[in-house]
This record gives C-alpha cells, structure tokens and sequence, in this order.
C-alpha cells in the first residue's frame, strides 16, 4: 500500500505551480503559486558567459590544514564546446600549482544539467556533471579508475561574484577540501 502511495506521487507531473486533490478533484494550490509568484530564476554568468575569473581563498590538505591558495579561470565558448581553464597556486610550506581544462557540452535550451571531462595529472581523467540548483551550480565528478571522486558547488552572490566549497577523496579518504570566492575580472 505504501508503495503505491509513493507511485500515486511520484506520477504525477512536477511543475512550478503544482495542484492537489480535494475531494478528487484537482485544485490550485495557491501556496506554491503565492510562493513562487514574481521570484525571478537566477541568471547564472559563470560558465554561460566568457569571462575570466580570480579566485582566493583556502586550501585544505588532507590533514584538514588551512594553506592560502588564488587561482584564475578563464571560460571560453566555441560551437560546439565551452572550456574552462584554470590554475590554482597554493602557498604554504609547500607551494604547488594546480592546473586544470575542461571540457563542457554546452547546456541545451532550458537544460539544468550537462557533461565534462577533464584531465588531471595527478587524478588521471575525470568525468563530470553540472547541474543548475537555483542559485547554486553544482558539479560532481569521478575519475575514469573510480578511486577518485568529488564535488564542487558555486553560490551565486551577483553577477560578478560566487563563493565556492569543494573537496576532493581518494576512496573514503580526504585528499583536499576549499572555500574561496571567486570574482569575474574586470577589463579596463
């Protein structure tokens, strides 16, 4: 009984302005169209828009030890492909520069999710999604062996401005973590 509960629900269609039953009828449920009623959706600039972008912020190594870290990443549109690539120094003790180059299928028309891959020099290959959450770009990914794994979410703050956390694992062990913010650089 309680799966065909959990089928009656989940059959029903997902829309921005859902309806209910009452007396098994359909109604509005003028909540959610209260709710939602003039709430713009975030137009997102990183990844849809060239730009490049400064980072700074804090590295953690698998000790959970805090290291300074600023990078710089710079997205790039082409028919049929985006890129991204970055580089990320962090400081420290031991001082390592990080680089990266992805590459995006671009989102479809009104699509929240897409693919990449990348190549890691310390990872190998990795391959990944994007989905769009609000205000929040979410990526996960996963090495081409399995024994790496993360995941990174952008915060939107502003058109020019998201703050980023991250971490990566080997199996279940930590390898890094980060927390910085990443701003779109001006051109003069």
């Amino acid at each position: 009984m309680s799966r065909a509960l959990h089928l009656n629900v989940f059959e029903q269609p997902v829309t921005r302005h859902p309806t209910r039953l009452q007396n098994g009828r359909r109604v509005e449920n003028h909540f959610f169209n209260n709710l939602f009623k003039g709430i713009p959706m975030i137009k997102h600039t990183f990844l849809f828009k060239e730009h490049t972008w400064i980072a700074t912020g804090v590295y953690f190594d698998a000790n959970n030890d805090p290291i300074p870290a600023a990078g710089e990443t710079r997205i790039i549109h082409r028919e049929h492909i985006w890129i991204i690539e970055g580089i990320m120094r962090v400081f420290g003790n031991r001082p390592q520069e990080i680089k990266n180059s992805y590459e995006i299928v671009p989102f479809g028309e009104n699509r929240v999710v897409t693919r990449w891959t990348s190549f890691n020099p310390a990872l190998g290959t990795l391959s990944g999604s994007f989905m769009i959450v609000d205000d929040a770009i979410i990526s996960t990914y996963c090495s081409e062996t399995g024994e790496y794994a993360g995941t990174e979410c952008l915060l939107h703050i502003d058109e020019g401005c998201y703050h980023v956390r991250g971490f990566a694992l080997k199996g279940d062990e930590k390898l890094s973590s980060w927390s910085f913010e990443l701003k779109r650089k001006e051109h003069a």
